[in-house]
């Protein structure tokens, strides 16, 4: 049995490797504005998007949110940033942000 083409293959490396200052700059207001578009399925919690410590982006979608706030209980004891999106909000946390060692 021969392996079927796929009819739009995915490309990701070739946008992967654009540099970030040939893209145009998306201001904040206009994402915050376009959100809205933004929609979990109903039997979605939330998803998590986290920043790993070699810079890649992992997602993670949770039904149940014990296991979301484990998550991000994680998330937050590695000291890693990471972005919280529910059905109403999206959060983004940094924890470098949030904790310093002057205080």
């Amino acid at each position: 049995m021969s392996k079927s083409k796929k009819i739009f293959p995915n490309k990701w490396k070739a946008f992967a490797d654009i540099p970030s200052d040939k893209y145009e700059p998306f201001p904040y207001d206009l994402f915050m504005d376009m959100k809205e578009c933004w929609e979990i399925r109903r039997s979605h919690v939330c998803v998590i998007r986290e920043v790993t410590p070699k810079g890649k982006i992992k997602e993670h979608s949770y039904k149940m949110i014990h296991a979301a706030k484990n998550k991000v209980n994680k998330l937050m004891a590695n000291e890693q940033e990471f972005t919280v999106m529910t059905y109403d909000a999206i959060h983004q946390i940094n924890p470098d942000d949030l904790f310093h060692e002057d205080y």
